[in-house]
C-alpha cells in the first residue's frame, strides 16, 4: 500500500489540489418541495380512503355474485326459492324497512333500484317467478330462469341505491 505524498518534482510543486465538491443531497431543501410532498401524500390518503370506503359499501355485491354462481338452473323449484331468498337478502340489507316486501311491491323495487328497458322484474316472467316460489303448481321452465339469473346478474352488479339505510 503506497502512501500519498505532495508531488516532489518542480514542475508540479505549484499545483494546487482540486477540492473535491460536497456531496448532492436528495432531500428538498426547500419548504415550497416539503408542502408539495405533504399534497400529494394526502391527495394518496384522500384517494385510498374513498377506494376502500366503495369497497366496503359494496362488498355485498360480490358475496351474492358468488352465492347466485353457485345456482343450477337445472333445478327449477329450488333454484327459484334460492334466487328470491338471495334477492330478498339483498334488499333487507339495503334498506332493512323493505323486508317484508313481497309480491308486485316487490318487482317494483327491484325495478325502481336498477331502471332497464330490457328487463324488468315486474313483467310476466317475474311474476311467475314469484308464484313459483309460493307452490310447486307454477314452475318456471330451465330457459326461463337462465334468463332470470342473468339479468339478476346485471340487477346485482349495477343497481343503484340513493340512500343505504342504516348500513352506510
Amino acid at each position: 500500500m503506497s502512501i500519498h505524498t505532495p508531488p516532489s518534482t518542480y514542475i508540479l510543486r505549484k499545483m494546487v489540489d482540486v477540492s473535491v465538491p460536497d456531496s448532492v443531497v436528495w432531500w428538498p431543501q426547500t419548504v415550497g418541495w416539503k408542502i408539495l410532498a405533504a399534497a400529494i401524500m394526502l391527495v394518496c390518503f384522500v384517494l385510498l380512503y374513498r377506494r376502500a370506503k366503495y369497497w366496503w359499501n359494496n362488498r355485498y355485491r360480490q358475496e351474492a355474485i358468488s352465492a347466485l354462481n353457485t345456482l343450477n338452473p337445472t333445478t327449477p323449484p329450488q333454484t327459484a326459492r334460492a334466487l328470491f331468498s338471495l334477492l330478498k337478502k339483498v334488499m333487507t340489507y339495503l334498506d332493512p324497512k323493505k323486508a317484508s316486501l313481497f309480491g308486485e311491491p316487490l318487482l317494483n323495487e327491484l325495478d325502481k333500484l336498477y331502471p332497464s328497458t330490457h328487463f324488468q322484474f315486474n313483467s310476466d316472467i317475474g311474476k311467475a317467478w314469484l308464484a313459483s316460489t309460493l307452490t310447486t303448481r307454477q314452475s318456471l321452465s330451465e330457459s326461463e330462469l337462465v334468463i332470470l339469473i342473468g339479468h339478476t346478474r346485471m340487477w346485482l352488479a349495477e343497481h343503484q341505491v340513493s340512500t343505504r339505510g342504516e348500513n352506510g
